[in-house]
Order: C-alpha cells, then sequence, then structure tokens
C-alpha cells in the first residue's frame, strides 16, 4: 500500500502549485484560526480551492465555533473534504445534517491519556488526523509525539482510517510511516521556509520519501 500525502497550510498558489507539481494527494487551507500564520479568509480559501486541479482533495482545515461557521465556510469555498479540530467541534450527525455527502476528518491531539477515547469518540467520521498535543494550541505546532501511541490508535480505529500529523519532516517521515502505518501523512511546517510559507525542495522531498515506503 501507498501511503497518501496531504501538504496542509497553503497560502499562496506558488505554494498550490508546487504541492500538485510534487504529487501531493490532497491539500489544505486553513480558515477560521487567526493565530495561525496560514489562516486564510473565506474568499481567499475560495479562490484558492478553485485552482486545485482534478485528481488533487482540497481540504478546508477548521476550529468551528458553531455549526453555522462551518456551514457558511463549506458553502462558499466548496473543498473536496472538511477537517475540524477543537472541543467545540458540533457533533458529527449535525455536520452530516448540515452538509450532505460532505467526507469528514476529525482531528484529535495525542494527549497522554486521551487520545484513544478521543479517537472513539470520533468514530462517526471518514478518517481521524492524529496531530502533537499541545496546551492550547490545534495544529501547526511543528512538533512530534510518540508514535507507538499513533499504532495503538491505528489499530483500534481499524477499518477506519488514520491520518498522521505532528512534527513531520522529509528527514522523519518514514521512520513515521513504518512504525505507525497510517493512511496517509499531513505536513504543514515540516515543508516551510518560514511561517506560512512552503519550501518547494522540501515539498518535494518530502513526497518522494513518503513514496518510497511500501506498506
Amino acid at each position: 500500500m501507498s501511503v497518501r500525502t496531504k501538504i496542509c497550510g497553503i497560502t499562496q498558489v506558488e505554494d498550490l502549485e508546487a504541492a500538485v507539481t510534487a504529487g501531493a494527494d490532497a491539500v489544505g487551507f486553513v480558515v477560521g484560526v487567526p493565530a495561525s500564520a496560514r489562516d486564510l479568509s473565506l474568499e481567499r480559501a475560495a479562490r484558492l480551492v478553485r485552482q486545485v486541479p482534478v485528481f488533487t482533495s482540497s481540504v478546508l482545515v477548521m476550529v468551528p465555533g458553531a455549526l453555522d461557521d462551518l456551514v457558511e465556510a463549506y458553502e462558499t469555498i466548496r473543498p473536496d473534504i472538511l477537517q475540524v479540530h477543537g472541543d467545540g467541534v458540533p457533533s458529527v450527525e449535525k455536520i452530516r445534517e448540515a452538509i450532505p455527502g460532505a467526507a469528514l476528518i476529525k482531528g484529535i491531539r495525542s494527549e497522554p491519556g486521551e487520545a484513544l477515547r478521543a479517537a472513539e469518540e470520533a468514530s462517526g467520521f471518514d478518517a481521524v488526523l492524529l496531530d502533537t498535543f499541545f496546551p492550547r494550541v490545534q495544529g501547526g505546532t511543528g512538533m512530534t509525539h510518540d508514535w507507538r501511541i499513533s499504532e495503538k490508535i491505528r489499530k483500534n480505529l481499524s477499518p477506519r482510517r488514520l491520518i498522521l500529523a505532528g512534527g513531520l519532516t522529509p528527514s522523519n517521515v518514514q521512520e513515521a510511516i513504518r512504525t505507525v502505518r497510517p493512511y496517509a501523512v499531513d505536513v504543514s511546517t515540516g515543508v516551510e521556509s518560514r511561517p506560512g510559507i512552503k519550501d518547494h525542495g522540501k515539498i518535494a522531498s518530502f513526497i518522494e520519501n513518503v513514496r518510497e515506503v511500501k506498506l
């Protein structure tokens, strides 16, 4: 099995094109997270999503404050996939009722003693993204976590899919894949030259290194 790759935190067309050219399976756009250097307005995210080509999936990444915010963003941006983080995420039943047919990813953090429970509570989502736990921060920390916990969560989630995130780089992604055996890997800070701006060489190296590993 080939592990899929998502390049997250895209903020400009040049970085989108670099990710697509390198062969990314998905690209992520962060909306509604003002503390992040990768945060986009609805309008800018919509413009970028319209430039994502066929056969590359666009992912809207949000920490929603309310269901209405989620629906407005989804209807404005029209991504292929919706990825939600945070403790205030509406129930998956409410999201599916409001946005029927949407592919849904739930982001959880590898908080000691809580990650397994959080993964079980996300059972109604299509996939779970596991990121590094850092107090009051939802993703984008650039820090790794204990991949043995990730492996355990992946086994418990089966047959649902685990997406591994958190501190991945071109130099450590192969070890992470061999340890956890995820469905996909997600990277943002690990392929940046500075916050919010991607390093195109790192993107290419990351994806090449992912493709070298066969599970």
